[in-house]
């Protein structure tokens, strides 16, 4: 159940936001530069941040799906 709200969470992102909408998302929030040196270093470390975020959603969600049953 957590891995189809997943999908479906993703398929929806995509789907308002449009492809460039979801990467910039995952790329450019949430620190922001003008500056494109300074936006062209930030991209990795908003990535990482993003990445981990939207792993731990359906984690978290399959743990509390877990517990509700037990």
């Amino acid at each position: 159940m957590a891995i189809g709200v997943f999908l479906l969470v993703l398929y929806y992102s995509i789907k308002i936001k449009r492809v460039t909408g979801f990467v910039s998302e995952l790329t450019l929030q949430p620190f922001t530069a003008k500056n494109p040196v300074v936006k062209v270093l930030f991209i990795p470390i908003n990535f990482i941040l993003e990445f981990v975020s939207l792993v731990a959603k359906p984690v978290s969600h399959s743990l509390r799906l877990f517990g509700n049953m037990y």
